[in-house]
């Protein structure tokens, strides 16, 4: 089932592996992994991160978690280049209750980017957390990648941050895909290599999620 998803996180469990393959083109569309080598990046690598559901939660019942750190940068060539869509997969049996997309802006130094939290993006507090501005509908962007003996990154940065609702039994997000536009007009899809978890008895477990 494709579809998408935001996550917070109590348990944070990460097992960095490569994530570098080849562009493929089909329809004219040229997909790629997020490895710095083409023109847009997000979240370079690939992993799993897990959210520990809630001690108190009762059976059956719904608990939200966000999955942040999507960065957008202009890795190769020049911008401005648009998002226009995202997408992603879930296992079957861990299909998320509902997946909402967000979009926040925060200054460097000052707050952090969301790795992982416990809420919804409509959670105004979001345990210290700047809100999130609006719902993701599209996205422009100019700033360039950070390489190896550039500064570090300062001023103002747009995240895109995916939340999701889950059930008791867990819920799993994977493969986010995003569609976008180079200054050519050519569309492409970079496809993010990391597995997102709401933890919960249905998540396999040599998953390691608890």
């Amino acid at each position: 089932m494709d579809r998408a998803i935001t996550v917070g996180a109590s348990l944070l469990l990460c097992l960095l592996v490569a994530g570098c393959s080849a562009g493929d083109e089909a329809d004219g569309v040229e997909t790629h992994a997020d490895d710095l080598d083409h023109a847009l990046s997000l979240y370079p690598g690939s992993g799993l991160i897990g959210i520990a559901m809630p001690e108190d939660l009762a059976d059956g019942h719904n608990w939200s978690g966000m999955f942040g750190s999507f960065m957008p940068c202009v890795a190769r060539g020049d911008g401005p280049i648009e998002i226009a869509d995202v997408s992603w997969s879930s296992s079957a049996g861990l299909e998320p209750v509902s997946v909402d997309v967000g979009v926040r802006t925060f200054t460097v130094g000052e707050v952090n980017a969301i790795g992982s939290a416990y809420g919804a993006l409509e959670d105004p507090s979001l345990r210290g957390y700047e809100p999130i501005d609006d719902k993701f509908t599209g996205m422009t962007v100019t700033r360039k990648c950070r390489v190896e003996g550039d500064p570090p990154i300062s001023g103002s940065i747009g995240e895109i941050v995916f939340g999701v609702t889950g059930t008791s039994d867990g819920a799993h997000l994977r493969d986010i895909r995003f569609t976008y536009l180079t200054p050519d007009g050519r569309e492409h899809v970079v496809t993010n290599g990391w597995d997102f978890y709401l933890c919960g008895p249905a998540v396999p477990e040599d998953i390691g999620c608890k």
